[in-house]
C-alpha cells in the first residue's frame, strides 16, 4: 500500500502509469486507492491536503 500511495502522489490520477510502474493491473491500483481513501479520507484528493 505504501508503494501505491507513493506512486499515486507522484502521478495523481494516472492509474495506468501507476500500474505500469508497480507492475500490477490498473484495477489493482483502483482497489488500493479505494482502500487508501477509506484510511485517509478526502485529503488525498485535495492538493493542499496531500502537501
Amino acid at each position: 500500500m505504501a508503494l501505491t500511495l507513493r506512486a499515486w502522489l507522484r502521478n495523481p490520477g494516472q492509474r495506468k502509469t501507476i500500474a505500469h510502474e508497480l507492475r500490477v493491473h490498473p484495477q489493482t491500483v483502483r482497489y488500493r486507492m479505494t482502500r487508501l481513501r477509506e484510511l485517509f479520507g478526502p485529503v488525498l484528493d485535495d492538493p493542499d491536503g496531500r502537501f
